[in-house]
């Protein structure tokens, strides 16, 4: 049997899709036999990201690269090297490519709807944070709001969704939430989804903290709460920084720790540069709690990889998270500062409660994303 892989997407995306398509291609090679070929689909046209040595893992594994713009279209290439099946990994981002005529069968991953519904709750007009806002930010709102006028925002998903419609496509998404999303926004699309959760991200930690911020902290005992990917807006770093000031008005002893913030904005807000993924571990496993107050995920990594070290968790109540983690952490509305501040005020006054709720969901989930995924592999391959 021979597969066609999806690489495109993780040559130009860093985030929870691309850690979610290396576990996937990582799987497939686990489960290959002298029976089973993988074919890599790139763009030479585009850079593979660094986050994951993905052509390294090719070479490894003996994947043969196919390149898109050698071919008329992606059916072409199904056509000419016999595929018998094709696996896109993040189906939003294939938005601009040649979809149509693709017999073989087919296993497609939403992630999410995020441009439906960034324009749908105006998140544009809503993250401002200066410390974020460059010139050329403040043109893309103003681009945002330009494009919401005359009604045409949202990327051309027209080749995605005649692709999907397909008797021969599977859909897949990750959690119930993207789903429903689907169900709301297109409506148009009739088709029975699966919901398998995106696998578990397992990282090898170095034997010491590299970062001397991180060490720092950690060796000096600092109690921190940790917020993660701060540099982007729709992570919402700026609305937990303004609310955890508060706190530090009658708790000095209490620190908050965010990554790639760009600046530090007052004595017991610690800011450090971009972490390697086994310095993020160590900071998942020394904070006090993980406070995420994402406006838009299709999963969110992040609460499970704290919980891993039974690190409570804070987290929005929007989006998957309250489906995925249920009543395991503390949800606050991202869009309420006195929320949060009572949320973390609570927190201090039932800590152990949610160390072992957040060991026990995680344990729960696993099993869950270990079995989720080798259902996939078997939609992928078919007996």
């Amino acid at each position: 049997m021979k597969i066609l892989f999806d690489l495109i997407n993780l040559q130009h995306f860093i985030g929870g899709a691309a850690t979610y398509t290396y576990k996937v291609l990582s799987a497939l090679c686990d489960r290959k036999n002298s029976g089973l070929e993988i074919l890599g689909l790139f763009d030479s046209r585009k850079h593979f990201v660094k986050i994951y040595d993905f052509e390294d893992l090719c070479r490894h594994k003996n994947i043969r690269l196919v390149d898109v713009n050698q071919y008329e279209n992606i059916a072409q290439i199904v056509s000419k090297e016999s595929v018998d099946s094709f696996f896109i990994g993040c189906g939003q981002y294939y938005h601009t490519y040649n979809l149509e005529g693709i017999r073989c069968h087919s296993v497609i991953v939403i992630h999410d709807l995020y441009d439906f519904e960034i324009n749908d709750n105006r998140f544009p007009d809503i993250i401002v944070d200066p410390a974020l806002m460059t010139k050329k930010h403040y043109l893309k709102v103003w681009y945002y709001n330009l494009l919401r006028i005359k009604k045409n925002y949202v990327k051309d998903y027209s080749n995605i969704i005649s692709f999907c419609s397909l008797p021969n496509v599977d859909v897949v998404t990750v959690s119930e939430y993207t789903k429903h999303a689907l169900m709301y926004y297109l409506p148009q699309l009739i088709k029975n989804y699966s919901v398998l959760y995106s696998p578990e991200k397992v990282v090898s930690r170095k034997g010491n903290v590299e970062n001397a911020v991180l060490k720092d902290i950690i060796e000096s005992k600092k109690i921190y709460y940790l917020v993660v990917s701060a540099n982007r807006r729709l992570k919402n770093a700026r609305f937990v920084i303004d609310t955890f000031e508060k706190i530090t008005e009658s708790n000095n002893d209490m620190f908050l720790l965010t990554i790639n913030y760009p600046s530090k904005l007052y004595k017991n807000h610690i800011t450090c540069s971009l972490l390697s993924e086994s310095d993020l571990e160590y900071a998942y496993e020394n904070a006090y709690a993980l406070i995420f107050p994402s406006l838009e995920e299709g999963f969110g990594y992040p609460p499970l990889e704290a919980m891993k070290y039974g690190t409570p968790v804070i987290c929005s109540n929007v989006c998957s998270m309250p489906d995925i983690y249920e009543d395991s952490i503390l949800y606050f509305s991202p869009f309420y500062n006195n929320d949060l501040f009572y949320k973390i005020q609570l927190l201090e006054r039932m800590r152990d409660k949610y160390v072992e709720s957040a060991l026990l969901q995680y344990n729960k989930i696993r099993i869950r994303q270990e079995n989720d995924l080798s259902k996939l592999i078997d939609t992928i391959v078919p007996q």
